[in-house]
């Protein structure tokens, strides 16, 4: 199933956000984008937000049966 595709408004409105003038600037705005929201993390990188970290998580093994 597809989806239509947004506005376009996000990426503007981040960037404005981040603009204000009463917004701390010593202090980090952190977000999460999940992996598989691929729109979100293109929005994001067009409003100039910065990708710092990624997660990943292994298998640490198969435990034996009981």
């Amino acid at each position: 199933m597809s989806r239509p595709p947004g506005q376009g408004f996000g990426a503007s409105a981040q960037r404005a956000w981040a603009a204000r003038r009463d917004i701390d600037p010593d202090r980090l705005l952190v977000g999460t984008i999940d992996r598989l929201n691929v729109a979100s993390a293109r929005t994001a990188a067009r409003a100039g937000r910065r990708r710092v970290l990624d997660h990943a998580f292994l298998p640490l093994g198969r435990r034996a049966p009981s």
